[in-house]
């Protein structure tokens, strides 16, 4: 019998199917550092102890990520690459350089070129105090003053909006990199900007938000700051069922993208009691002796 081939239009609903299939079941595990759990970072800012807690009792190291997640956050990270690399040839963008022609760093500078070639763009890091990151960008104006500059993603239809109000988690993780910064560099920074560059055409002007830093909301942020640590460290030490649900105590995080805090309290509760049992059986509770382990591990492999 001869298979009849199939139609263009059958191949077509033939590959939506899969790709439909895929998007709704198919997940990936990436594996976090230890690092990256021991220490507080600004982009897990506004800090929440549930979802911390949840993900970290029941997957360990491991972070699942679905198809759209993964996609929404290689996009990020391309943007991200590609901004930082074409931006900086302003001479606008304060940062560590290095030159591949002559194998130099120039850090903490605005040398953006070096043996008659682009040198590549570095992320000034922050740690401080047990929080660590990486800044995006710290951006000088026509005036001199320093601002730090957070390149996100958005669409056309949604960029009016974020100009007006990005998000708290946003606003939380872009004034932690400024107040850091100047806690560790001794520079004063001007302000913050959130620069929304538009997915659909790179080509439209970035929806900005800018704001400037002042006295008042460095003390803010700095009080905000010894208070997550209390939460990561309290968070990280939990290793009795009791110990857990007092994390309850404090309120559900502002994070609008926070899929925890949205559900019921009582729901809540269940997920942090299944995650604790789960998490003492797999050895992933108490949170920061199992990253230490793993840390361990990875120290005596590299020798």
């Amino acid at each position: 019998m001869k298979i009849k081939p199939l139609s263009a239009h059958s191949v077509a609903q033939d590959f939506v199917a899969v790709y439909q299939k895929t998007m709704s079941e198919v997940i990936l595990t990436e594996r976090n550092t230890p690092h990256r759990v021991l220490s507080l970072r600004p982009s897990q800012m506004p800090f929440c102890v549930r979802e911390f807690f949840i993900n970290h009792a029941l997957g360990g190291l491991d972070r699942n990520l679905d198809l759209a997640g993964a996609f929404y956050t290689s996009v990020g990270t391309t943007v991200h690459s590609v901004m930082q690399a074409y931006l900086c040839q302003s001479g606008r963008f304060f940062a560590d350089y290095y030159c591949r022609e002559c194998e130099t760093w120039h850090r903490q500078s605005y040398v953006h070129e070096c043996c008659g070639f682009p040198t590549q763009y570095h992320e000034i890091s922050v740690n401080y105090k047990g929080i660590k990151g990486h800044i995006d960008a710290v951006y000088k104006d026509k005036k001199g003053k320093l601002w730090i500059l957070d390149f996100k993603t958005t669409s056309l239809k949604s960029a009016p909006k974020k100009q007006k109000n990005p998000g708290t988690q946003y606003v939380e993780q872009i004034e932690t990199y400024a107040v850091l910064f100047e806690l560790q560099y001794k520079m004063k920074i001007e302000g913050i900007v959130d620069a929304f560059i538009v997915r659909d055409n790179p080509r439209t002007d970035p929806a900005v938000y800018a704001k400037m830093l002042t006295d008042p909301m460095r003390a803010r942020v700095k009080t905000r700051l010894a208070r997550y640590k209390k939460m990561h460290r309290e968070t990280l030490d939990a290793s009795t069922l009791k110990e857990v649900l007092a994390l309850l105590d404090y309120e559900r995080c502002t994070n609008s993208l926070c899929s925890v805090c949205k559900r019921d309290e009582q729901v809540i509760r269940n997920k942090m009691k299944v995650a604790f049992k789960n998490g003492v059986v797999n050895g992933n509770v108490p949170i920061r002796a199992m990253a230490e382990r793993a840390l361990k591990a990875s120290t005596d492999h590299k020798r």
